[in-house]
């Protein structure tokens, strides 16, 4: 029967992130139909979507009183995306952190991180505390659009030539008018030839695909928390060891990929503010979510994790950020003691679920 759980388990991860891209992608599409900016797609729904695996499956777990799996998962995630997949990438390719707008999210992330663990030192986070998270995660999302407006102007204001220095031969004028016409012309006919839609950009096929896109994600994410509870049953696991392990790390895969392709493309750089927010979305919103779903005595937190997840956590994002923040750069040692951690972190967890004690 054991298996038959494992392989849910699979399937239901394999749906989760595979229904993840399909409505990331659809969810794009439709807003762009809409007319939304892409600079407010970008900040917003691109933001959310790297962590909505991990939102479905709290929510599910929350609501389903598996609070364990729900902490667990987000947790496990903040760890997976700074040790292994920054760490991955920085003990590859150290780069110089040439932007500095990214500064107000270093800080956020501190300031998140640290509201989080001062929180759970009684081992349970309490309504009025998961609705400060998710305040931050509102100041997160407000700061991340305005920056992202901000860039876009710059970025516009400094592509953009400056009329008074551009100088206009005559030769240049008149080969202007001469060419008037024919520019015309090709305008005309241009325009008056029907223009062939791909099948992929029809609006009822995006809004197929965010329906289809959403339904697996759904419903992966019910088959993982019913598997990955029915597993902790069997084996005698705790639920918060499957969500800090298996779950967390099975979540963040599409982050594992994207950061393996920038690798390998040599950009390396553009991962690492999406993993930033990533962390501050799961600290704030994920927590904060399963805290509403709480009951009257908060959120818990198994002993274990308050001393030395929550310690991990903080300690690897300490160990990722500070150097980006003082010497504007990242370096290899950076990467090797990220992977360490991560490693030695997973054999504790092991060891100690071996030996009996809850993770």
């Amino acid at each position: 029967m054991i298996f038959l759980y494992i392989f849910i388990l699979i399937v239901s991860l394999f749906c989760v992130i595979y229904g993840g891209n399909l409505f990331v992608d659809s969810s794009i599409k439709l807003a762009k139909r809409t007319k939304i900016p892409m600079i407010i797609i970008g900040a917003t729904i691109v933001s959310i979507a790297t962590t909505l695996p991990e939102l479905i499956v709290t929510i599910i777990s929350s609501s389903s009183a598996n609070y364990e799996l729900a902490v667990g998962n987000a947790l496990g995630s903040i760890i997976a995306n700074t040790a292994l997949i920054c760490g991955l990438s920085i003990a590859i390719i150290p780069i110089m952190i040439k932007d500095g707008s990214s500064m107000l999210k270093y800080v956020l992330v501190l300031i998140s991180f640290l509201a989080l663990s001062l929180f759970s030192i009684d081992c349970s986070v309490s309504l009025w505390e998961a609705c400060i998270l998710f305040l931050l995660f509102i100041v997160f999302m407000l700061v991340n659009t305005l920056e992202s407006v901000y860039q876009h102007k710059k970025e516009k204001q400094f592509s953009s030539p400056d009329p008074n220095k551009v100088k206009f031969s005559d030769e240049t004028v008149n080969k202007d008018i001469n060419n008037k016409d024919v520019n015309q012309t090709n305008l005309t006919n241009e325009t008056s030839s029907p223009v062939i839609e791909k099948r992929s950009d029809k609006l009822y096929f995006i809004i197929i695909m965010f329906i289809i896109g959403a339904a697996l994600i759904g419903g992966g994410a019910y088959g993982l928390v019913q598997s990955a509870t029915e597993i902790c049953t069997i084996i005698g696991l705790s639920e918060q060891f499957v969500g800090l392990t298996i779950v967390g790390l099975g979540t963040s895969l599409p982050e594992l990929a994207t950061t393996i392709i920038a690798i390998r493309k040599k950009n390396s750089a553009l991962g690492y503010g999406n993993i930033i927010g990533a962390n501050i979305i799961n600290a704030t919103l994920l927590i904060g979510v399963s805290g509403f779903f709480a009951n009257k005595n908060g959120l818990p937190l198994t002993p274990l994790t308050l001393y030395v997840s929550v310690p991990v956590m903080v300690f690897v994002t300490l160990i990722m950020i500070l150097p980006m923040m003082i010497k504007k750069r990242t370096y290899r040692w950076q990467g090797i003691t990220l992977l360490t951690t991560f490693v030695l972190y997973y054999i504790y967890l092991i060891v100690m679920t071996c030996l009996g004690y809850t993770v």
